[in-house]
C-alpha cells in the first residue's frame, strides 16, 4: 500500500509538472504573437507631431515648388 501512494503522488506530480510546463509555453506563444502584432505599424511618427501623413503633404508641396 505505501507504494500505491508513492505511484499516485508521482503520476500527479508529473501530470502537474507537464500542464505547468505546457502554459508557460503556449503563454509565451501567444504573448509572443500578440507583441509582434502590436509592434508593426504601417506608418511611423518620426516627428512627434501625431500628424502621420504632415510629412507626405511636406513632401509633396517641395515638389510642387521645384516644378515651377
Amino acid at each position: 500500500m505505501e507504494y500505491g501512494m508513492y505511484i499516485v503522488g508521482a503520476i500527479i506530480f508529473g501530470s502537474y509538472m507537464y500542464f505547468t510546463a505546457w502554459n508557460i509555453i503556449a503563454g509565451a506563444k501567444k504573448q509572443k504573437q500578440e507583441n509582434i502584432k502590436s509592434n508593426e505599424q504601417k506608418e511611423i511618427d518620426y516627428d512627434g507631431s501625431v500628424q502621420f501623413d504632415s510629412s507626405k503633404k511636406d513632401k509633396s508641396d517641395k515638389t510642387k515648388d521645384n516644378k515651377h
